[in-house]
């Protein structure tokens, strides 16, 4: 929704900007709107939302009777692009969680910025260690993390059930967060990842995705601006293919219905290889279970 809102916020500052408007803008107009970003270095991606952003805002104007035409009726569905997954190499991985962690322990940053830096390193090893989406991670209740735990069962999309894993790093890492969290004064929060400013409130998307990205930059990760709460998903499912996990398994903990949606992290694991990576910190785990 914050996508196409803006989509729709750019249309109209640029119709604006050429003194036109929703009711005379014409398929010419829309068409040197498009190529003005294009021209810009719009992706595609973000031009083809942009498409599908201003045909449903004039569909929209016609269906309540504002216009009497659509000028983008002409527009044809163009076919879905399905690019490929950005997948960090394990070494990435291993860097950007070393920066985190170094971060939470740079004592010159003061207790309440290294408790920020330890909740971001405790939400990074989870993020990898369970394969979980970042909505799920946010979401976990403070009360499922024990010292002793090697596993959780999270609710996923559509509201089913299944079982993900966490290895010792992680589950120390949240631990040791919640300490810190508890040094600097914040009362006991329900949520495993909470705001430092609200402890009833778990952190936001927007704010776990904007600190993923920081630290990535700080570690010098290479196409950092791609890494992601995704691609720390992705890179789950493609080291432990390359290190000999049965897909079935690792299919049921991303929580993918079928099979074949397991196809992007074979080709990958296919494509690395192994003696490049090392051990993914979860075979330990799987291959003792």
């Amino acid at each position: 929704m914050a996508a196409y809102g803006a989509d729709l916020e750019k249309y109209l500052c640029w119709l604006s900007a050429n003194d036109l408007t929703l009711r005379n803008v014409t398929e010419s107009g829309i068409l040197k709107f498009l190529a003005s970003l294009e021209s810009a270095g719009a992706a595609e991606t973000s031009l083809r939302r942009l498409r599908t952003t201003i045909k449903q805002i004039h569909s929209f104007l016609v269906a309540e009777s504002h216009c009497a035409s659509n000028p983008s009726a002409r527009f044809e569905r163009l076919p879905r692009i399905k690019a490929s997954p950005y997948i960090m190499h394990m070494e990435d991985v291993d860097r950007l969680l070393e920066t985190a962690h170094q971060l939470a322990a740079d004592v010159d940053f003061g207790p309440r910025r290294q408790a920020g830096y330890a909740r971001r390193a405790a939400l990074l090893e989870t993020l990898y260690a369970s394969g979980m989406r970042i909505g799920e991670v946010i979401s976990l209740p403070a009360s499922c993390i024990r010292p002793d735990a090697r596993s959780l069962v999270i609710n996923g999309r559509g509201g089913k059930r299944r079982m993900v894993p966490l290895h010792t790093k992680a589950v120390e890492a949240i631990m040791r967060w919640k300490r810190m969290a508890e040094t600097i004064g914040l009362p006991p929060s329900e949520w495993a990842f909470h705001s430092i400013k609200n402890v009833d409130a778990h952190v936001t998307r927007q704010t776990a995705f904007g600190e993923i990205k920081e630290i990535a930059v700080i570690a010098g990760i290479p196409e950092a601006h791609r890494v992601s709460p995704k691609s720390l998903r992705h890179a789950f499912g493609a080291h432990l293919l390359q290190n000999g996990a049965d897909p079935s398994s690792v299919q049921a903990m991303l929580g993918h219905a079928e099979l074949g949606s397991m196809d992007v992290y074979t080709k990958a694991a296919q494509d690395t290889k192994l003696a490049s990576m090392g051990k993914h910190p979860l075979m330990d785990v799987l291959e003792n279970s």
